[in-house]
């Protein structure tokens, strides 16, 4: 059927990558580690019903413009932004570590 999601992608690389595993998902991103030229980085992408979203592109825009000022270990650095038929992307630097989650999860003292 066209347009099915059944037949889609679990997550659609750019041409080029590689998909290496899932990272997670929030209420406007998904973000898989793909590997690009022997390099894994992170891809995030806006979720399928927002990627024709005018003010969701421009948000995932200015989270690169961010990214490209910004200078310090904790914050991933910017790999490169593009689109295609899936919708924009931004490719990211990998910062390995504990996710918020299992931090919030810490101090809450529910582990």
């Amino acid at each position: 059927m066209a347009g099915s999601s059944v037949h889609a992608p679990l997550f659609p690389v750019p041409v080029g990558a590689t998909l290496v595993s899932l990272l997670g998902s929030g209420s406007v991103c998904r973000v898989a580690r793909v590997r690009v030229g022997g390099r894994d980085v992170a891809c995030k992408r806006l979720l399928p019903h927002l990627r024709d979203v005018d003010e969701a592109k421009r948000t995932l825009l200015r989270e690169a413009r961010a990214l490209e000022l910004a200078r310090h270990p904790s914050v991933p650095a910017l790999a490169g932004v593009g689109s295609d038929a899936a919708g924009p992307f931004v490719l990211e630097s990998v910062v390995e570590g504990v996710s918020l989650r299992a931090l919030k999860q810490y101090w809450s003292g529910s582990v």
